[in-house]
């Protein structure tokens, strides 16, 4: 199944990057901090 969910696993530099991005804007978005 195209784009199904898989067990949670270590985020590789690629994804970290993208993480690290995004964070800032959830968090402004949500107003809660996200470890």
């Amino acid at each position: 199944l195209a784009g199904g969910l898989t067990e949670p696993r270590p985020a590789d530099t690629e994804i970290q990057e993208i993480a690290n991005k995004v964070k800032p804007q959830l968090e402004e978005k949500t107003n809660k901090k996200y470890d």
